[in-house]
């Protein structure tokens, strides 16, 4: 993700307490790119979880952002959750939605997959059923991992190339702009409003996921 916005000249703030914890010991000068979830909260204009769900340890993640997260909020921000459905209580976003307290909502994980919140859903900007990592490049990305993994584990040289399949582009893509380039790989729209008018299909949806490559600047 920060790739991604890095070149559109964004200001980006990170928080990850358990990465900036693990590089303090080892004595990485690179922690002073962490940013308390406080300032977090008081200055971004766009807040995306990223985040593994966990339940216990010194930095549990299950509802991160609950009732007590969005009254923080000094700028009704749009919030932004790929994680994991539980890392934001969707009660307390559906919630913040009513209250105005941000902006706007994209979700791509919920809290009882497939049984999924009707009203946040049919709240949100964009809503789809879990497929955020669905694209060809995620799944050769996931591959290509799991065969590295195997291959270490095994002691095996890792000789391998993974290509994900090529899209059927119109003749005239080369000359388009960046924005259309973007949506004609991908808009999110063609998966959130089949599931906004069909969320009994979730999985269906998520089953029969067709080819999709991602977009890079």
């Amino acid at each position: 993700v920060i790739q991604a916005l890095r070149p559109l000249g964004v200001k980006i703030l990170v928080n990850d307490p358990p990465l900036q914890e693990k590089l303090e010991k080892v004595g990485n000068n690179n922690t002073n790119m962490f940013t308390p979830l406080e300032v977090l909260e008081a200055e971004c204009n766009i807040i995306s979880f990223h985040t593994p769900l966990t339940t216990s340890g010194k930095y549990p993640t299950f509802h991160l952002a609950d009732t007590a997260f969005f009254s923080r909020l000094k700028k009704k921000p749009i919030i932004i959750n790929s994680s994991r459905g539980s890392v934001v209580d969707n009660n307390a976003l559906m919630d913040a939605i009513k209250k105005q307290q941000i902006k706007d909502v994209i979700i791509d994980t919920w809290e009882n997959e497939p049984n999924i919140h009707q009203d946040l859903l049919q709240s949100a900007y964009i809503g789809t059923p879990h497929i955020a990592g669905y694209s060809a490049d995620g799944k050769a990305n996931a591959t290509r991992m799991a065969l590295q993994a195997l291959c270490k584990h095994f002691h095996l040289s890792a000789q391998f190339e993974i290509h994900p399949p090529q899209p059927i582009l119109p003749k005239d893509f080369s000359s388009w702009n960046t924005k259309e380039k973007a949506l004609c790989l991908y808009n999110p729209y063609n998966d959130s409003e089949p599931l906004k008018k069909h969320p009994e299909l979730f999985e269906h949806y998520r089953g029969n996921y067709p080819l999709r490559r991602e977009f890079h600047l």
